[in-house]
C-alpha cells in the first residue's frame, strides 16, 4: 500500500520493524532467503506517490538493513579483506537474491542523481551498501567505482562515503595517491581534508595489518626483523633527533 508518514509515531515504529526483521540470523549466521526477499519486495514496491512527505530516510532504512541481511553474521576463520581470501561457493538463490539487492539500490541511486533526496541520503546509504558487500567479497571491490563521486562538484556527505569506500581497496597506486595528496592540500572543503588526512593514515595501517603494504621501507625481508640492542640506544636517538631537526630546518 502506498506511503503514509503523517503518523510519526507508526513511521519510527515502521523503520524499526525492519531493522528488527533484518536481523532474523539462522545458527549458521545467515539470514532466511524469504528475509532477504522481502527487503528486496519492499524496495521494489516502494509507492511514496500519494504521500506528503519524503521517503528517503525510509529507504535508507531499508538499504541499509538489506546490507547487513546479505552478509553472514558469523565471522569468518580468516577475514573477507585478505588478499587471498576465499569467496564462498553461493546457492542459486542466495546469487539471485543478492543480483536483485544490488540492482534495486543501483535503481535509487540512479534516481538520487536525478530528484536528490535531503543531502543525498539514500547515495550515501548507496554506497554504505556496496562498501559492505565489497568488504564481504560479495561483489567486486574496484577504486573506479568510488573515485568519480569523491571529486569536488559532489555533496559533502556523498563524498566522504566514497572516500571512506575508496579506502578499503588497494588504492595505493601512484594517481591516486597523488590526487589524495592534493584533496589533502587544496580541496576547498576543510571537512573534506581532515577525513581524507585522517582516514587515508588509518587505510594504510590497515593495509600494512593485512600484508598488502609492507612498512619501514626497502631493507624489510620476508620474514619478521630482530633488532637487538647494543647500548647504543640512546646515541643513535640523538642521532635520529638531530636529523629530523636538520631536516625541518631545511624544509623552512
Amino acid at each position: 500500500r502506498p506511503n503514509d508518514f503523517s503518523d510519526v509515531a507508526e513511521y519510527f515504529v515502521r523503520r524499526a520493524l525492519v531493522r528488527t526483521i533484518s536481523q532474523v540470523r539462522f545458527e549458521n549466521g545467515n539470514t532466511p532467503a524469504v528475509v532477504r526477499s522481502f527487503l528486496v519486495d519492499l524496495l521494489r514496491y516502494n509507492d511514496n506517490t500519494a504521500n506528503a512527505y519524503t521517503d528517503a530516510f525510509y529507504i535508507c532504512t531499508i538499504i541499509s538493513s538489506l546490507a547487513g541481511a546479505s552478509v553472514c553474521a558469523n565471522p569468518p576463520e580468516r577475514g573477507e579483506l585478505a588478499a587471498d581470501a576465499p569467496i564462498a561457493p553461493m546457492d542459486p538463490e542466495d546469487a539471485r537474491l543478492l543480483k536483485e539487492a544490488v540492482a534495486e539500490v543501483d535503481r535509487y541511486r540512479n534516481m538520487d542523481r536525478l530528484i536528490a533526496s535531503p543531502h543525498n541520503a539514500v547515495t550515501v546509504a548507496a554506497l554504505e551498501f556496496s562498501l559492505v558487500l565489497s568488504a564481504a567479497n560479495l561483489i567486486p571491490n574496484d577504486p573506479k567505482i568510488w573515485f568519480p563521486l569523491t571529486r569536488e562538484g559532489n555533496y559533502v556527505h556523498v563524498r566522504l562515503a566514497a572516500f571512506d569506500s575508496l579506502f578499503f581497496t588497494r588504492w595505493y597506486t601512484p594517481k591516486i595517491v597523488r590526487y589524495v595528496l592534493a584533496v589533502m592540500a587544496h580541496d576547498s572543503s576543510r571537512t573534506i581534508r581532515r577525513h581524507v588526512a585522517r582516514n587515508a593514515v588509518h587505510s594504510l595501517a590497515l593495509l600494512v595489518a593485512m600484508g598488502e603494504l609492507r612498512g619501514g621501507g626497502a631493507k624489510d625481508t620476508d620474514g619478521p626483523t630482530l633488532i637487538e640492542e647494543d647500548g647504543t640506544g640512546e646515541r643513535a636517538d640523538e642521532k635520529r633527533k638531530k636529523g629530523e631537526v636538520d631536516a625541518l630546518i631545511k624544509a623552512l
